[in-house]
């Protein structure tokens, strides 16, 4: 629970080779004169308050890089700096951070080590490194099934030890020690220089795609924005941006809002039907498609919207159940609205502390269930 500022006064620290700070309330800059110092190898300070812009060239010296975790899902990272604002944003751990995306049950991976452990993303060309600082711990990593990565820590007799896991065409996963395969998506393949590769990794790795499966629906929104949509390279992969097209696509399919996503190739998210867009036109705030004939049911991965206002989806043929996870991951919801649809099960608890709502429509549906008495409802919250 420290707090205030750090002085800049690292100028005479020069056998200082630790420094972790994390997971406090410090506020400020972070001091340019750490920097400056030739032996500094580890140095965490994530989960704090910093802001500001970190004059580093060269990322690649340290062992453990840990500045800030904000990038994930935001218009721009807290903290500016040029070589070390996404390496997490394609390989993270957990447990332990507030800032990612929630990662599929299936992609989870975890290793025992000692001290330190480093990630290398071959695609993205980004490292993932974690210390514990003399602390033998477990550390449980997101990775996609599509990607290739080298691993590198210290096990519990403190042997270094290294090796590969890679994604296999033979068994559609990542297997120990392999060769980094070719993916195919649609016919077509993609190797570990296309540049796309990249963006398939990252859909994989935070939605639970069925490669395995031409026939589903989210890999034939997979199929559509990888092979045909012609404005894949405007959506950048850190911010969310390209999470967010196709997450919405396949709510489009799912619902039969759309019988393909052709048309939509050429229109940047924003301006798609129902859709509405923040100020600065990048993240979707509202999701309006009142009596559009929808049918199907609500898909959990509208969850990852973390920029959702309003989500109205009242007057159509939906059913299905409202999955816990969909609340959860949305705390700028203000309205939802899904009145006059045939949605089963129980109302999620969680739905009526949402801290910004205002407005809760679900009226002639299928719910069960009933509300406990010790519910903690928004305070903002007016029409029920």
């Amino acid at each position: 629970m420290l707090s205030g500022t750090i002085s800049d006064s690292f100028q005479n620290s020069h056998n200082l080779t630790t420094i972790d700070l994390s997971s406090n309330l410090f506020t400020g800059t972070i001091p340019s004169s750490i920097w400056a110092l030739d032996n500094l190898r580890e140095i965490n300070l994530k989960d704090n308050m910093f802001k500001g812009e970190v004059a580093i060239d060269d990322c690649s010296k340290y062992d453990v890089l840990g500045i800030d975790n904000s990038m994930w899902l935001d218009d721009k990272p807290i903290i500016d700096c040029t070589c070390c604002d996404i390496e997490e944003c394609h390989v993270w751990e957990i447990t332990g951070t507030k800032a990612q995306t929630p990662c599929p049950l299936s992609n989870s991976y975890s290793f025992k080590f000692y001290n330190l452990y480093r990630i290398k993303d071959i695609h993205s060309r980004s490292i993932q490194s974690r210390g514990k600082f003399a602390k033998f711990d477990e550390a449980q990593v997101c990775l996609s099934p599509t990607g290739c990565y080298t691993f590198s820590y210290r096990d519990e007799t403190r042997t270094t030890v290294e090796y590969d896991r890679m994604f296999s065409s033979d068994s559609n996963n990542l297997v120990r020690n392999g060769q980094c395969s070719d993916v195919s998506i649609c016919g077509v393949d993609f190797s570990s220089s296309d540049p796309r590769r990249v963006m398939l990794n990252h859909l994989t790795q935070t939605v639970d795609v069925d490669i395995m499966n031409p026939n589903s629906i989210k890999h034939q929104s997979l199929c559509w924005i990888l092979t045909e949509d012609n404005l894949i390279d405007a959506y950048n992969v850190c911010d969310g941006s390209l999470l967010q097209r196709y997450v919405i696509a396949t709510f489009y399919l799912s619902t039969g809002f759309v019988s393909n996503l052709k048309e939509l190739g050429s229109k940047d998210t924003c301006e798609w039907a129902g859709i509405k867009c923040n100020e600065n036109g990048k993240f979707v705030e509202e999701i309006s498609l009142r009596a559009t004939f929808l049918n199907g049911s609500i898909i959990k991965e509208i969850g990852y919207l973390s920029h959702l206002k309003v989500l109205d989806l009242s007057q159509n043929n939906l059913g299905g159940i409202i999955d816990p996870f969909i609340i959860e991951h949305l705390p700028n919801l203000e309205i939802f609205s899904i009145e006059d649809n045939f949605i089963k099960g129980e109302l999620p608890k969680d739905l009526f502390s949402t801290p910004k709502l205002r407005e809760i429509r679900v009226k002639n549906n299928l719910f069960t269930g009933s509300l406990p008495d010790s519910i903690q409802y928004s305070k903002d919250l007016g029409e029920f």
